[in-house]
C-alpha cells in the first residue's frame, strides 16, 4: 500500500464487487420461481438450474453475499484509514488553523466520501439494475457467484448452519412463496399496460376468478323471466308457445312452477311432428327435472352438469320454492360474456341518434359495465339494471321514473305490470 494510486484502484475494486453482491442479492430475491421454471422448459441451462436452486434453498446464497459485502466494506475501510493517516491529515497540518483538525478532519473526509461511493454505487444503482432486471442480472452474475461461493466455501458453511440452528431455535418456519388472485390480477393489469395481454384477454381471465365466487343465485333466469309451459294446457296452445319463443329446453310444470315436472327439448317436439303420426302427448316428451340449491357454486354446478349430461336446472331456494332456472348456456356466459346464438333477440341495447341506449331491463350489470364502460355497483341484492333501478326507487315502477346516477340518466320507459321492462340510459350533459 505504499502507492496512493494503487490503494484507489483497490478500493474502486472492491466497490465494485460490492455492487455486484448487492445486485446479485436483489436480483436473485426479487426473480420469480415461476419465471425461472419457464425458463428451464424452454432450455435446460446449468446456470438457470443453479439459480432455481439458489430460490428454494436460499441459506448459503444469503451467507455468501454477507460475507462478501462485509469483506468488501471492511478491507475498503482499512485502506481508506492508512491513506488518511498517510497522506491526508500531513497535508491537512500544512494549514495553520486547520492543524489542530487535521487528525478528525483527515478521518472524517475520506469516511464520508466512501460512504457515500459505497451508499450509491455499492448498494443504490446495483439493487435498481437487479429490481428491474431480476433474472437477467442473476443469471449473468451466477457463474462469478458460485466461483466466490465455494472459495469462501468454509465460512458460507459455517454461517449457513449457525443460521439454520437460530432459526430453528427461534421455531421460524420457511414461507412457501405462492401467488394469490389479487396479484395475478395486478400482474394482468401490468401486461396488457405493456402489450403483453390485450383488454380481451384480461377481462377473460378476470371473469374466470370471479366465475368461481359466483352462486347460482347470482347467475339464474329469475321466475319472472322463465318461459316455462302449463302442462294442462292445450296440445295447440303448448305448440304455438313453444313455435313462438325459439327457445331449445322449456321447463313444464303442474298448476304453478313450483310443481316443475320436467324438462322439453325443442328438437324432440320437431323431430314427433315430422317424422311420426302419432298424436302429441307431452309426457311422452318429458325429461326429468333437475333441481339445484340457490345457494350452490355456479363452478360446482358446471361440473355436475358435465358429469349427468345436463343442460338445464331449476333453482329453489331454502324453503323448496322454485325462484327461477338456470342453463349452461347461462354458466359459460359468465366467463365468455353474452353469448348470441341464432335463436336470440339481435341484442337487448339499441343506440339512438343522440347518443342515448334503449337497454333491456334484464341485461346484466356486469356485462352492461363491460359494453358501455361503466362503473355501476354490483351487488347480492340485484344482478340486472331493472334490479339496480328498483334498488334506487326503493319501490315499484310504475313508467316515467327517472334516477340519476353518477353522472347518468335512467328513464324508465316501459312496464309490464310490476316488473321494468325497458330503460332508457344517458349521460348527463
Amino acid at each position: 500500500m505504499g502507492n496512493p494510486l494503487v490503494d484507489i484502484i483497490i478500493i474502486l475494486v472492491l466497490l465494485i464487487l460490492n455492487g455486484v453482491f448487492s445486485a446479485a442479492e436483489t436480483a436473485i430475491i426479487a426473480s420469480r420461481v415461476s419465471k425461472i421454471k419457464e425458463l428451464l422448459r424452454k432450455r435446460k441451462d446449468r446456470k438457470t438450474e443453479i439459480l432455481l436452486q439458489m430460490k428454494e434453498n436460499p441459506e448459503r446464497f444469503l451467507s455468501t453475499v454477507q460475507i462478501g459485502i462485509t469483506l468488501f466494506g471492511t478491507l475498503a475501510s482499512a485502506i481508506s484509514g492508512v491513506m488518511a493517516a498517510k497522506y491526508l491529515i500531513p497535508f491537512i497540518a500544512r494549514v495553520e488553523f486547520l492543524k489542530p483538525f487535521s487528525e478528525s478532519i483527515g478521518l472524517a473526509v475520506p469516511v464520508v466520501i466512501l460512504t457515500y461511493l459505497f451508499i450509491v454505487f455499492g448498494e443504490l444503482v446495483p439493487k435498481y439494475i437487479g429490481l428491474n432486471y431480476k433474472e437477467r442480472a442473476a443469471l449473468a452474475i451466477i457463474p462469478f457467484f458460485s466461483l466466490v461461493s465455494r472459495i469462501f466455501s468454509i465460512f458460507v458453511t459455517f454461517l449457513s448452519v449457525t443460521t439454520m440452528f437460530f432459526v430453528k431455535a427461534l421455531n421460524l418456519k420457511k414461507v412457501e412463496e405462492h401467488v394469490g388472485a389479487g396479484e395475478i390480477k395486478i400482474l394482468l393489469e401490468e401486461g396488457r399496460r405493456k402489450g403483453v395481454f390485450d383488454k380481451t384477454e384480461e377481462e377473460l381471465i378476470n371473469r374466470v376468478f370471479r366465475f368461481g365466487d359466483r352462486s347460482v343465485r347470482e347467475v339464474m333466469v329469475p321466475r319472472p323471466n322463465v318461459y316455462a309451459i302449463d302442462a294442462d294446457d292445450s296440445t295447440e296452445k303448448i305448440l304455438d308457445y313453444i313455435i313462438g319463443n325459439e327457445f331449445s329446453r322449456y321447463p313444464v310444470y303442474r298448476e304453478t312452477f313450483d310443481n316443475v315436472i320436467g324438462f322439453i327439448y325443442q328438437k324432440d317436439v320437431s323431430r314427433h311432428i315430422w317424422r311420426t303420426k302419432e298424436p302429441f302427448q307431452l309426457e311422452k316428451l318429458l325429461k326429468r327435472p333437475f333441481f339445484v340449491p340457490a345457494t350452490m357454486e355456479v363452478s360446482a354446478l358446471l361440473k355436475q352438469m358435465q358429469r349427468t349430461r345436463r343442460h338445464l336446472a331449476v333453482v329453489i331456494d331454502e324453503y323448496g320454492t322454485a325462484i327461477g332456472i338456470i342453463t349452461l348456456e347461462d354458466i359459460m356466459e359468465e366467463i365468455f360474456g353474452e353469448i348470441m346464438d341464432e335463436t336470440d333477440v339481435e341484442d337487448k341495447i339499441e343506440r339512438h341518434r343522440d347518443g342515448s341506449y334503449l337497454i333491456d331491463a334484464s341485461y346484466s350489470i356486469r356485462d352492461l359495465n363491460n359494453r358501455l364502460d361503466l362503473d355501476l355497483p354490483e351487488s347480492p341484492d340485484y344482478e340486472t339494471l331493472g334490479g339496480f333501478i328498483t334498488t334506487q326507487l326503493q319501490g315499484l315502477a310504475k313508467g316515467g321514473e327517472v334516477i340519476y346516477y353518477a353522472g347518468y340518466r335512467f328513464t324508465v320507459v316501459d312496464i309490464d305490470g310490476r316488473r321494468i321492462v325497458k330503460i332508457k340510459f344517458e349521460r348527463s350533459k
